[in-house]
């Protein structure tokens, strides 16, 4: 505002006043993305500065993406990234490519690493690094989202057994599955060559399922998975508690893990003061209690801080993950992590692995 009100100041050149309008973008600094990243931000908050007309300041904001490329042209270069190389080994005609990142999930009790969740992130030439929330819907409407969660796949496989070439125990690898997957045909035979290839056993790999949408259930979805259970890949309902992800959905799909969504705990849902309100803390108890209940595995998201996890905790929560533990990690940052808490992360060394980031 400072800088706007200073420039929006009529000055006077060879004696004729003049006023020039500015457009101004901004991006916080919050440690969540690098000084290049920064930069790119606040320059696409000021490109929708301009095309809002000009003369006003923005903040960055993951949807500015969508509205200064547009839908349709983001589209058009998801299709061009997952079709051509630039998905699998760099970029594909300028659009980019996907970058994998991986967050350790880590057993509450103990401390020790049970796995990693892959996420996904696409690199653009000239925004920088796109949030997943930005361009996987983007990605379903264009068709490619199925595409798009293999290549995912693949990465995340073959990037464990490079971990353990290099000495790294770590247990599963997390791989998100969205609404496209879900309905393109032979689901089970693309997981398994998927393992095949990169030489890992399936009991090693987490499906996740996404609630970005409600899911109708299918015969030969809920078949691909009951089969994929048998051979030892284990099935997770993400973001448990948000959106379309309903209680009805633990009957309807055969998981063994149910992923509590971050908007449940204290640090997002602050404790209300009128006792109408109910307490997230209480709330978390009673959904642990549901959890456990139909004998489900309890791994709750987004653990911010230790009132976080002394909730998770108190709700039975097995596993967790979240910044309180470690942000996710490009490969080569992951195996620093994983040697610096000694090749198996407990509470204690993740935090102080925290303090040093």
């Amino acid at each position: 505002r400072a800088v706007s009100a200073a420039v929006s100041e009529p000055f006077v050149l060879d004696g004729t006043p003049l006023a020039v309008a500015a457009s101004v973008g901004a991006a916080p600094l919050d440690g969540a993305a690098t000084s290049r990243e920064a930069l790119g931000h606040a320059d696409l908050a000021v490109r929708a500065a301009k095309a809002r007309g000009g003369d006003r300041w923005l903040c960055y904001a993951p949807e500015l993406h969508g509205e200064v490329l547009g839908p349709q042209q983001m589209q058009r270069e998801l299709r061009a990234l997952v079709a051509g190389d630039g998905a699998r080994a760099g970029s594909a005609d300028g659009v980019g490519r996907l970058v994998v990142e991986y967050q350790p999930v880590v057993e509450l009790p103990t401390g020790v690493v049970n796995g990693v969740e892959a996420l996904v992130r696409w690199q653009h030439p000239e925004r920088g690094l796109v949030r997943p929330d930005v361009f996987l819907p983007l990605a379903e409407t264009a068709g490619v989202g199925a595409a798009l969660d293999r290549e995912v796949m693949r990465q995340a496989l073959h990037q464990l057994a490079a971990w353990d070439a290099l000495g790294l125990d770590v247990p599963h690898m997390g791989v998100n599955l969205g609404r496209d997957s879900l309905r393109e045909p032979g689901l089970r035979g693309h997981v398994l060559d998927a393992c095949a290839a990169a030489g890992v056993d399936p009991a090693r790999l987490l499906l996740e399922i996404t609630e970005h949408d409600e899911l109708a259930t299918d015969a030969g979805v809920v078949a691909d998975l009951l089969a994929l259970r048998e051979a030892g890949v284990g099935v997770a309902l993400d973001d448990f508690g948000a959106g379309h992800a309903s209680v009805g959905y633990l009957r309807r799909w055969p998981a063994n893990v149910v992923k509590l969504d971050r908007s449940l705990l204290p640090s997002v849902a602050p404790v209300q003061p009128h006792p109408a309100m109910l307490d997230p803390g209480d709330l978390m108890v009673a959904v642990g209690s549901l959890v456990h209940a139909l004998g489900r595995v309890l791994l709750v998201e987004g653990i911010e801080d230790d009132g976080d996890l002394a909730v998770a905790l108190a709700a039975g929560a097995q596993v967790g993950q979240g910044y309180h533990f470690a942000r996710p990690m490009p490969p080569e940052g992951f195996i620093a992590w994983w040697r610096a808490c000694g090749g198996a992360a407990s509470v204690g060394a993740a935090a102080a692995a925290r303090g040093s980031r």
